[in-house]
């Protein structure tokens, strides 16, 4: 999309670049508008839309600069879209932006992208300096702050950083014009809202904008909520700010002031360490949805991440904002934290399961920029900031979230770095086993199956709401995910895409797959069957397999013999999860055949593992033949 902004400073443009995430684009939202007040023309590419192309749009225009930015796991996206501007153009001035730039060893960026500057921190003043300085020609940098750029000879300059831009001064806002924000809006697709800038928080596992709440003037807030409103018809607001806000005073008069002019609803993000007791108000005005970071279930562990909270100021927050009718609760919990041992991690699952929020389950990644990533280095955990950084999409191509755990690094161990106190022996088993704990909570608690018009249909009850309903359910696979409860549509549930339909909560599946347990426990196992199905028995420990018990793995699948279940794009491979054919795994002598594929699939492979010689005796399916039969077979 294009911008042309009155009397522009120059015939040419700016080429401002969206990488292909899918979400909002708060960041760029505010450089749009700062380009937009500096009088600089620019075209908006956004890769996430299928149809854009970096190269067929810059065949379009003579571009004087192109710009994007990101976070640290954006590193490699960030890398090639760069390489793609520089094939383009290889003279065209290419800049960075985004938490990355903070975040990242200045000399990693220039030494892995074809950037040319980095804009630190905030842009508003920055950029367009930046921006005038390259149109000028006259190669004077040297005197804007808060830039990091080449100089003639290869070598990195580091400006002075840029004096905080006075939020408190007010006219910054973000730009609702340099993308159809109409066609974003229908669509059910929430415009985020920032209060303010920063956090005062001091946790080790992130790295914030700033270690203080800068907020915004109320009134810009209002006027943002008010065209939002009024231009695009949002009745709900969203608001994405690292905090809501960082004092009680500065929230009840939000609270106040929204309910009289607004009227309407709206999500925020709030610290559990905010006084309970503002809880009804915040409700009353019309906040229905609150997400909390908690983390963890352990007081020892929230020390460790400098959380300044404790489990009994969670249970009282939650507790308090239950009583004040907020029924729509989410947080964050996150396993594999300094000094956590496993029985920190069961006392997180124990604490997510009382407090029975809706919740995602993560593993603390010891990104560039925190303390978090400082102590890895320190441990010989990370031997390479940049080995890391080019290995980090590794922890966002999982089928799984345990996958991780089973993937090896080359020195053997999980290529996710264990910060914790529990034995690397024991890494895999405990995450796993919490993870699959943790996910269980989300399952539909299922009753049984059945037939209706050629169709298959899981019956059971929301695990949120207990809401009785069924589920049409495609039995190629054990597991369906992002299920949403019928109640979502009337406001009784808040169950939105967050469970899922799994076979082995059917009682009599479940009592089958206990049998399965002890009969394969402690044998040297053959796996057959489908890649996602072997991830899924793993990552939801159906069995309580232990992966080093597995002797190989093998696939009736076409084509992906000699891949492996368990790898990486770098290299890094399992190798018991190597895909072979039937014959070599017979002739490895393992004591049981588990075949991990749905009925009828299951039965033609036993037929397979028949005719390549291994006993019936030695053939365990992984359901029963039928599953459609209360009694186990």
């Amino acid at each position: 999309m294009s911008a042309d902004n009155g009397s522009p400073r120059t015939t040419r443009k700016f080429l401002l670049i969206k990488p292909p995430y899918t979400y909002y684009p708060v960041g760029l939202a505010y450089v749009a508008s700062t380009l937009d007040r500096s009088g600089i023309a620019f075209d908006f590419l956004d890769l996430s839309d299928g149809k854009s192309d970096i190269e067929t749009q810059m065949r379009k225009n003579d571009y004087f600069a192109v710009g994007t930015g990101g976070l640290v796991a954006d590193f490699n996206t960030l890398g090639d879209i760069f390489q793609t501007v520089s094939k383009a153009n290889a003279k065209v001035p290419r800049i960075l932006g985004g938490h990355i730039t903070r975040d990242v060893t200045s000399e990693i960026i220039f030494s892995h992208m074809p950037v040319d500057f980095m804009v630190v921190r905030e842009a508003e003043v920055t950029l367009p300096e930046l921006l005038d300085a390259i149109l000028s020609g006259d190669g004077g940098y040297a005197d804007i702050d808060g830039i990091v750029y080449r100089d003639n000879h290869g070598g990195v300059i580091r400006n002075q950083p840029r004096a905080r831009i006075n939020l408190g001064e007010g006219g910054i806002f973000p730009s609702y014009d340099f993308f159809d924000h109409d066609a974003w809006a229908k669509a059910g697709n929430p415009i985020p809202i920032m209060t303010g800038r920063g956090c005062p928080g001091a946790c080790t596992f992130c790295s914030p904008s700033f270690r203080k709440f800068f907020a915004r003037p109320l009134e810009d807030v209002f006027t943002e909520i008010e065209t939002q409103r009024d231009r695009f018809g949002i009745r709900h607001f969203e608001f994405l700010s690292e905090i809501f806000f960082n004092t009680e005073e500065q929230l009840l008069e939000f609270c106040h002031a929204f309910k009289e002019r607004i009227g309407l609803t709206f999500t925020c993000l709030l610290r559990a360490d905010m006084n309970p007791d503002i809880l009804q108000t915040l409700y009353d005005c019309g906040c229905n949805y609150l997400n909390i970071g908690i983390e963890s279930g352990s007081d020892k562990v929230l020390r460790q991440m400098g959380k300044k909270i404790t489990i009994e100021t969670v249970r009282n927050f939650v507790n308090k904002a239950k009583q004040a009718g907020f029924t729509k609760l989410e947080s964050g919990w996150i396993i594999n934290n300094v000094k956590e041992t496993e029985e920190d991690v069961e006392m997180t699952v124990d604490f997510h399961d009382e407090l029975r929020l809706r919740s995602n389950l993560g593993f603390t990644i010891p990104y560039p920029g925190t303390p978090l990533f400082s102590r890895a280095i320190k441990k010989g955990l990370i031997k390479s900031e940049y080995e890391f950084l080019r290995k980090i999409t590794t922890f966002y191509t999982v089928d799984f979230v345990p996958d991780l755990l089973f993937i090896p690094n080359p020195e053997g161990k999980s290529v996710l770095p264990n910060l914790t106190d529990i034995p690397d022996e024991d890494f895999a088993r405990v995450l796993s086993s919490a993870y699959a704990r943790f996910i269980g909570n989300y399952a539909l608690k299922a009753t049984h199956m059945s037939q209706k018009n050629g169709a298959t249909f899981m019956h059971g009850n929301c695990p949120a709401c207990d809401r009785e309903y069924e589920y049409k359910f495609d039995t190629i696979s054990p597991i369906h995910r992002n299920l949403s409860c019928p109640g979502v549509a009337d406001g009784t549930c808040y169950n939105d895409l967050m469970s899922h339909a799994n076979i082995f909560s059917l009682p009599y599946i479940d009592a089958y797959a206990k049998q399965v347990a002890e009969k394969i426990k402690n044998q040297r196992v053959a796996i057959f069957g489908d890649s996602f199905i072997i991830k899924f028995v793993f990552a939801h420990n159906i069995f309580d397999l232990n992966i080093d018990n597995v002797v190989g793995m093998s696939t009736r699948t076409p084509g992906m013999e000699g891949r492996y279940v368990y790898a990486d794009k770098h290299g890094n491979a399992r190798q018991n999860s190597k895909l072979v054919t039937a014959r070599e795994l017979f002739d490895l002598k393992p004591d049981v055949a588990l075949v991990l594929e749905m009925p009828p699939g299951s039965l033609a492979y036993r037929d397979i593992l028949l005719d390549t010689g291994f006993g019936e005796d030695q053939i365990t399916l992984m359901t029963p033949e039928s599953l459609f039969t209360n009694q186990v077979v």
